[in-house]
């Protein structure tokens, strides 16, 4: 089920101070009824470095495969995520300033910014193998407690407020990503 904008509610229980510091912002530009927050799902692209804790398992999983060592996975990996290119972001957000130069804008409130697609992690880490004619096989680690099962952006209010729509699926994405690294070399330093 795609997540919506008002799925949070004050009834939400937060894990995370991050998550409440989020459900706080977009519920003052709620109330305040001007400004915009873009919630963004899983961005990845170019020059994510692997190594930081906080990048996401798309370049994770690449550096992994470039060096034929084990993936990673957590759970069973059938758990889904909406991963957007970055691309598509920074087009979200050039939608957001050429709507707010209208007289017209209705662009205020809270707005998911997704591809609308879910997909598995074990697509992702098997693509990604394949891609790259990795050696790497994937290794299964336990699930994590706070780990959301299915997590994809429902962007139909975005779509009828602004007509942006992302453009860059996942696979060809993946497929950018992985041949301009192969063209830059793979190696334990790398940056996607």
């Amino acid at each position: 089920m795609p997540i919506h904008e008002t799925m949070a509610n004050y009834k939400t229980v937060h894990t995370s101070s991050y998550g409440l510091s989020k459900f706080k912002i977009s519920n003052l530009i709620k109330q305040m009824k001007y400004g915009c927050s873009l919630r963004c799902f899983n961005i990845y692209g170019l020059g994510q470095d692997a190594k930081n804790p906080y990048s996401g398992v798309i370049s994770k999983f690449i550096l992994a495969a470039s060096l034929d060592d084990q993936i990673n996975v957590f759970g069973d990996g059938n758990q889904t995520r909406d991963f957007v290119h970055i691309h598509d972001v920074v087009d979200a957000y050039i939608a957001v300033v050429n709507e707010s130069k209208s007289n017209n804008s209705n662009l205020n409130g809270v707005f998911n910014v997704g591809s609308g697609v879910g997909s598995s992690i074990n697509y992702i880490a098997e693509s990604i193998i394949s891609k790259t004619g990795s050696q790497s096989k994937i290794s299964y680690l336990n699930s994590r407690s706070d780990d959301v099962k299915h997590s994809v952006a429902d962007v139909n209010e975005f779509l009828l407020r602004s007509s942006f729509r992302a453009k860059i699926n996942i696979n060809y994405g993946l497929d950018s990503i992985i041949n301009v690294s192969k063209k830059g070399g793979l190696c334990s330093e790398f940056q996607i």
